[in-house]
């Protein structure tokens, strides 16, 4: 049986989860400026699911979990405030602002 071992670049995957989030955000804009919803959940489901696979891929990096304490790394710190944007972005009331500060925030994670 062959095992394959695949490297992850963290910040490869943070610039992608920076540009996801940052397509929910026009979409969610273009939702509040009456635009269609449909593409806002599709945007949202994705950014969610890249932002959280980028803060278990820091977990793994440094050994510290974002959910039980604080984060002691400006990298770790910038990628928390990002989670909780994004997830604040993707509620019921979010914002596009809050997405396009999530965007922001992660791609000065990918550059901390």
């Amino acid at each position: 049986m062959l095992s394959a071992t695949m490297e992850v670049d963290t910040d490869q995957v943070t610039l992608e989860a920076a540009r996801l989030v940052k397509l929910a955000s026009v979409a969610c804009k273009k939702w509040e400026c009456t635009g269609m919803p449909e593409e806002v959940s599709e945007t949202a489901a994705d950014a969610l699911d890249i932002t959280h696979s980028v803060i278990r891929l820091e977990a793994e990096e440094t050994g510290e979990s974002m959910i039980d304490q604080l984060p002691e790394t400006r990298r770790g710190r910038l990628l928390a405030a990002a989670w909780l944007l994004v997830l604040a972005g993707t509620d019921e009331h979010g914002e596009s602002l809050d997405l396009a500060i999530a965007s922001k925030l992660l791609c000065q994670a990918a550059e901390a």
